[in-house]
């Protein structure tokens, strides 16, 4: 049975990358559409795809994470490529909508059995996230809005609050209202991260921020 695949990607590098690793991986992947956002998609798609693939953090990670929501209000099924493992980013990613969530550190392998299984109409939940067949938070780790988590790691990597204002295509004073409300979930789960220092810290060690 034909799949018909659309890959949305911010990089052209990525998502030829994307369509050649698709096209080796099952004879049944057809690829109908490439795009490098939502609009460009929707003005490519002759028809409607039974699975779009959409790899995150390739350009705009917020980007990306708006473009798995945008899909799911739409009814597309969908699978995302997360660009980290970390429980925190992966929960984001599931609950903006990915029907299926694989990394750029698993195989074409992977890929394909995810591209298969959301076309089943199944869902592919992480191992990272699987407790009982749902996706739980970490213990000590609160869950952020994608937004929230994003802001936090721009700021802590060293941009202003208008630097990350101007990446997440925002306004200063709701940047600074994501950073308050991801500050408080983690005071109330028992985790103080007032300064930047501390922020910076904690990402490295979670994984939503590369060491220097």
């Amino acid at each position: 049975m034909s799949i018909d695949v659309a890959v949305m990607s911010g990089s052209r590098m990525s998502l030829d990358g994307l369509v050649a690793m698709l096209r080796a991986g099952s004879p049944d992947i057809d690829i109908v559409a490439t795009a490098f956002d939502w609009r460009d998609l929707e003005r490519r798609m002759r028809s409607t795809p039974d699975v779009v693939v959409v790899e995150l953090g390739a350009g705009d990670v917020t980007w990306g994470l708006d473009g798995v929501s945008a899909l799911a209000e739409r009814e597309f099924r969908t699978v995302a490529i997360s660009p980290r493992r970390d429980p925190v980013w992966l929960r984001a990613t599931v609950e903006a909508g990915a029907n299926a969530v694989v990394t750029r550190f698993d195989g074409a392998d992977d890929l394909v059995k995810a591209v298969e299984t959301v076309a089943s109409a199944g869902r592919m939940v992480p191992a990272e996230l699987e407790q009982g067949g749902e996706a739980a938070p970490r213990t000590g780790e609160p869950t952020l809005g994608a937004r929230e988590q994003e802001a936090l790691r721009l700021f802590a990597s060293g941009l202003t609050i208008r630097e990350a204002a101007f990446e997440m295509s925002t306004t200063e004073e709701t940047v600074k209202s994501y950073i308050k409300r991801a500050r408080r979930k983690y005071r109330a789960a028992g985790l103080q991260l007032g300064t930047k220092i501390e922020l910076r810290r904690h990402g490295i060690r979670q994984g939503w921020l590369a060491p220097d």
